[in-house]
């Protein structure tokens, strides 16, 4: 009878195998975590960082309130405050751009022109979406709390006439609070309650 040699095939240990398997995941894998690992660049301030030395956008010696600040867009910032520069409250706005330079006029845009004696106080601002800010804010000169609306546009422009324009009118119900949206249209969409019967509100 014929000797018929059996030759056992080569077995590889799974061990092995889990190991040839996973070594070009393993060295992707690696590259990654060393890609995610590494330090970003230092980042640096466009600004001064001292903040007493940071961009003045107001510098009169008056007693001035923040409202509201803005983005202007284009990576810079629009602030909206009340200050008591000619002995009555009245709004005013700055933009400072990306650089950290500040546009517009020299301590702020006189937001409104009202008649003499007016108060306008608590300003409320959203940015127009093309690099100017719409204003509103609380008002005397048409009853004790009435409210009043003003664009202010990319250039320092007011837009609405220099009075601004009436939203509210208070002579029998006082504005108790207000707020504000873009409408995405370069306007806004104003909301706000009126003190009824002494102790409720409408909006």
């Amino acid at each position: 009878m014929p000797l018929v040699s059996r030759v056992s095939p080569t077995r590889r240990s799974p061990l092995v195998l889990a190991i040839a398997r996973l070594a070009l995941p393993a060295a992707a894998l690696a590259g990654a975590l060393a890609g995610a690992l590494a330090l970003p660049p230092a980042a640096h301030a466009s600004w001064p960082p001292d903040p007493l030395t940071n961009v003045p956008l107001c510098t009169t010696i008056f007693s001035s309130q923040i409202g509201s600040t803005v983005t202007d867009q284009r990576g810079g910032a629009i602030a909206v405050w009340y200050e008591d520069r000619g002995g009555n409250f009245d709004i005013f706005a700055r933009r400072v751009d990306s650089s950290g330079t500040p546009r517009w006029t020299a301590d702020g845009v006189r937001v409104c022109l009202p008649p003499a004696g007016g108060q306008q106080v608590l300003p409320k601002a959203v940015s127009d979406g093309a690099g100017g800010v719409i204003v509103v804010w609380l008002d005397n000169r048409s009853g004790p709390n009435a409210l009043y609306a003003q664009h202010v546009d990319s250039s320092g422009v007011r837009k609405w006439g220099d009075p601004g324009v009436l939203l509210a009118s208070s002579t029998s119900n006082q504005v108790t609070e207000f707020n504000l949206v873009s409408d995405g249209a370069s306007g806004a969409a104003v909301a706000w309650a009126t003190l009824v019967s002494g102790i409720s509100s409408d909006i």
